[in-house]
């Protein structure tokens, strides 16, 4: 959440995932080739707080509420959904989806 949102380091939060959610952070990677320096705004602030927690067949499921204030802009909330699985270099992120 940290290395995805706040930060916005597609190459840190890459470190974390697998699977289906590797391949969404590489294809956002793609979209911003060739743009320099952070894709962060100045100003920006994200805050994140956990609203469920699943267990299910060895999974972890992770609901966040992501508040985004641009200084600006205004600010807008996101509903993001994880899911998680034991690998062998620990946990990692193997799906994520967001909804307003």
């Amino acid at each position: 959440m940290e290395a995805y949102y706040a930060a916005a380091n597609l190459g840190e939060a890459l470190q974390f995932a697998e699977g289906l959610a590797a391949k969404k952070i590489q294809d956002q990677q793609l979209l911003l080739k060739g743009l320099t320096g952070p894709q962060s705004s100045p100003g920006r602030r994200v805050s994140f707080s956990r609203i469920e927690k699943t267990t299910m067949e060895g999974k972890l499921f992770f609901r966040y509420e992501v508040r985004i204030d641009v200084q600006s802009g205004g600010s807008f909330t996101r509903k993001s959904l994880l899911a998680m699985s034991q690998a062998p270099n620990g946990w990692r992120v193997t799906n994520f989806s967001e909804t307003d």
